[in-house]
């Protein structure tokens, strides 16, 4: 392990601003990680030092951790000294967020400040009477501005409560870094299609291997509610660099679909071997044709189940004297033709966000979680359609989830609700917090 505050080590490192705490140093050593440490508590110039050390080549992760004055810094604002004293540093604050942004980063910030609520803490160390405690204040105008900065930079904080849950965070962070983790889903036991999704997502690793020549290594484990499904690379493939991938093994979906002589012809165009290719599109064609009459059943069968449930319902409400051969053809009318192509089905699309990959099955059906969990699911599709934060009601619901990653989707979810506080309906925000903390004792 090296550690160094003067310039990057030649490998891979992580870049550790303000957050260099005992048991975060502790667990960088003990995974052999190089790290170099920073602190904001500085001058510009230091910052701008910071943004180049982070722009550079072996600059694989950061993680970071903002307090009150970090914020004042980043906007200039706050205190009637703060526009002159930190105007230089609001001046390099974008670029110092975007060189976080543009690489695997973990932002911390206590939920108290993002919450505008005044709490005791510390003072940093550095500054004036260090280690006496005083009481963090924070002007809601200077709250707002960092918020939208961090926000137009493209770096969503994580918010957290106590010191030892940031440290949990990080160490869930850290191991997903070192491990090269590069997707991760929750597909839920009972979700309509999840064998299928999960196939098609082990096409998806067979397509990266044989056709980019990839290392990727496909694991995760079951529950009796879900199972996980993950791929490790071996650092070439990152989670920035999925997304041509997935735009890619979905023009190869389409032409399975449509034409296997130009399927052939596709990957012969990136250099795969003319017999490797041909037994590549033959094998996968079938398995994608498979999965196709498995969508086109599931739907048959879920059709057939909703026609005969409304026709049940029906039989006390329709006037008795009306045939039941006139009730069925309406319910046929109502539903459509359980033979019937269905209006959506799976057409091997794999979706891509800023944290990790996910597979698409419709129809969706959403099942296994408790009716806060559902409402929960149907907002983020509403407020921020992003399966990321999908992935983290799933891991939070199942009690089977490790502890870390149960943790860390219970501060992401946080984060989500904290954010999005002036979408949500008071009550909303409410109980959709208090269900969060609920699924993790607090």
């Amino acid at each position: 392990m090296v550690e160094t505050q003067q310039g990057p080590p030649d490998e891979r490192f992580v870049v550790v601003i303000n957050a260099d705490s005992e048991p975060i140093l502790s667990r960088l050593r003990a995974r052999r990680l190089k790290y170099v440490v920073k602190k904001l508590h500085s001058r510009a110039e230091n910052w701008v030092k910071i943004s180049q050390l982070m722009e550079a080549p072996g600059a694989g992760a950061v993680l970071v951790r903002l307090n009150r004055h970090n914020l004042e810094q980043l906007t200039a604002s706050g205190t009637d000294f703060a526009g002159t004293l930190y105007r230089e540093h609001a001046d390099v604050a974008p670029r110092l967020l975007r060189a976080i942004s543009a690489r695997p980063h973990l932002v911390l910030i206590h939920e108290d400040i993002a919450q505008g609520q005044d709490f005791v803490t510390n003072a940093p160390l550095g500054w004036a009477a260090e280690g006496l405690e005083y009481e963090e204040t924070l002007a809601p105008e200077t709250r707002a501005a960092a918020f939208d900065l961090l926000e137009a930079s493209g770096v969503r904080p994580t918010f957290y409560t106590r010191n030892a849950e940031a440290d949990e965070l990080a160490a869930v962070f850290l191991e997903d870094f070192e491990s090269n983790l590069v997707l991760r889903i929750y597909i839920p036991a009972d979700r309509l299609l999840a064998e299928e999704t999960a196939r098609l997502l082990d096409m998806f690793r067979d397509w990266l291997v044989t056709t980019q020549q990839l290392s990727v290594r496909r694991a995760g484990y079951r529950t009796s509610r879900g199972q996980v499904v993950e791929f490790f690379s071996d650092g070439r493939l990152t989670r920035d660099k999925l997304r041509d991938h997935t735009q890619g093994f979905q023009h190869f979906i389409d032409l399975l679909s449509s034409d296997l002589d130009a399927s052939v012809v596709a990957l012969e165009s990136v250099g795969v071997d003319a017999e490797i290719a041909r037994i590549f599109v033959e094998k996968n064609a079938r398995a994608l044709r498979r999965i196709q009459v498995e969508v086109r059943h599931a739907y048959e069968r879920q059709v057939f189940a909703l026609r005969q449930s409304a026709e049940t319902d029906l039989v006390d409400e329709i006037n008795v004297r009306v045939p039941l051969d006139e009730m069925g053809a309406i319910i046929r009318k109502l539903f459509g033709e359980a033979s019937s192509e269905p209006a959506a089905t799976m057409q091997g699309k794999i979706t891509e966000n800023k944290h990790t990959v996910h597979a698409n099955a419709s129809p969706y059906q959403l099942n296994g979680i408790n009716d806060t969990g559902g409402d929960l699911l149907k907002t983020l599709e509403l407020v921020e359609p992003d399966l990321g934060l999908q992935t983290m009601v799933h891991d939070l619901s199942d009690p089977e989830t490790p502890n870390g990653r149960r943790g860390a989707a219970a501060a992401g979810l946080k984060s989500f609700l904290v954010r999005s506080r002036d979408r949500l309906e008071a009550e909303a925000f409410r109980t959709f917090t208090n269900w969060v903390n609920s699924q993790i004792g607090f």
